[in-house]
């Protein structure tokens, strides 16, 4: 997007010949100007702008860059805060393994009993 908005403005700066001064230049730009060139610089340049902005927000505000500093800061400040907590049996753990168990134990059971 940036180089068509440089590439259209250097074709209405074009000047074939020797080496003009900026007044000359600033001329032929206003004697070049239409409606389709003019449509083209500022979609041009709005989307260069609107591609820009899209990135900053990804990289700075969405993902913002951590350094290996920063990872190692966070991981103080969480087993500081989460340092209380145990980390002991889960409930769905526990209830699997009792469930488990019970099937076991009715297995076994089972086998024991003489068949009717």
């Amino acid at each position: 997007m940036f180089a068509v908005f440089f590439l259209t403005l250097a074709l209405l700066l074009w000047r074939r010949g020797g080496f003009s001064g900026i007044r000359e230049r600033w001329t032929i730009l206003r004697s070049n100007v239409k409606a389709s060139t003019m449509t083209v610089l500022i979609l041009s340049f709005v989307g260069f702008v609107a591609i820009g902005s899209g990135i900053y927000y990804e990289d700075h505000i969405k993902n913002p860059y951590y350094t290996s500093l920063d990872h190692e800061k966070q991981s103080v400040e969480w087993e500081k805060k989460y340092k209380n907590i145990n980390f002991g049996h889960s409930p769905v753990l526990l209830i699997l393994s009792l469930i488990w168990i019970s099937i076991l134990l009715g297995v076994v059971l089972k086998r024991k009993l003489p068949m009717c």
